[in-house]
């Protein structure tokens, strides 16, 4: 009974690590680039040091999920998910960043041509 306790716990744990770090990907992104929408210019000096602690953060993601693959020597749900969330945020935190230095992420038509090919 007990290693049947220790497998569902494991499970149970990995879910709510990666919804955990599913909802921080998302929610972190979206007040990350709503600040930088905003009607006064977001200072770029500000800007990047949100980015840098974000980026570190996905990075660690990325990290932690080679790092339990080597320990683990097989994929499994969580090395997946803490790599597959830390990716998808480090590349969407360098879309919005590079958009934001290039004053692309604001741009409406972009927006109406993306919203026509939906």
């Amino acid at each position: 009974m007990s290693e049947l306790a220790e497998a569902l716990s494991f499970r149970e744990g990995s879910a709510i690590l990666f919804v955990g770090c599913t909802v921080f990907t998302v929610i972190s992104l979206t007040v990350f680039r709503r600040w930088l929408e905003r009607g006064p210019r977001a200072e770029k000096s500000t800007a990047n040091l949100i980015a840098s602690v974000l980026g570190v953060i996905f990075a660690a993601m990325l990290a932690g999920g080679v790092v339990d693959y080597v320990a683990a020597s097989t994929v499994n749900f969580l090395n997946l998910a803490l790599f597959l969330t830390g990716a998808a945020g480090a590349g969407i935190l360098a879309e919005t960043i590079i958009g934001f230095h290039r004053g692309t992420l604001d741009n409406d038509e972009l927006r109406r041509m993306a919203a026509r090919d939906l």
